[in-house]
């Protein structure tokens, strides 16, 4: 099981990246049987690239969200010209404000990354990612992060235990 990561009451607290949302549909089976152990949420700017990937099916990915009875949240930052400005983005303190800080990229090529990263660690989320990037910045600053496959890992670990 990770290190990094505090599971209190045999519970998970996840937050979705967009690619991790393929995931949940290739295993939303797995999802659905050990769904009294997640608490999946979904930031807004994730949920807007889910509706309008073309290269997915948008309706697809909406559908699978609501199978796995993924929960909605406002992103943590605002980012002109990025996020909505459209009274549910929180505005952040100085940590948030840092941890964006701390995975944006020098080139400043990943706000959506920074963004997603920012909100998960605003709302005491673990990342579910499959971005070897975004996984690695988040692994380096001490942020809450697994892919696909540690998730399942945990999960099936918690279930043994009980």
């Amino acid at each position: 099981m990770p290190s990094n990561i505090g599971i209190k009451r045999q519970m998970l607290k996840i937050l979705l990246d967009n690619n991790a949302i393929d995931k949940l549909q290739q295993n939303i089976d797995f999802i659905k049987e050990y769904r009294h152990r997640l608490d999946i949420y979904v930031p807004r700017s994730v949920m807007g690239e889910a509706c309008e990937n073309k290269s997915y099916n948008p309706t697809w990915n909406v559908i699978s969200l609501l199978k796995a009875d993924v929960k909605y949240l406002p992103d943590a930052v605002f980012v002109l010209g990025y996020t909505l400005l459209d009274g549910e983005s929180c505005f952040s303190s100085d940590e948030i404000g840092e941890v964006y800080d701390n995975i944006l990229n020098q080139n400043k090529s990943n706000i959506a990354d920074a963004v997603i990263g920012a909100t998960a660690v605003a709302n005491d989320c673990i990342l579910i990612t499959e971005d070897k990037k975004l996984y690695n910045k988040m692994k380096k600053f001490g942020y809450k992060v697994m892919n696909f496959a540690e998730l399942q890992e945990t999960i099936t670990s918690l279930h043994d235990i009980n």
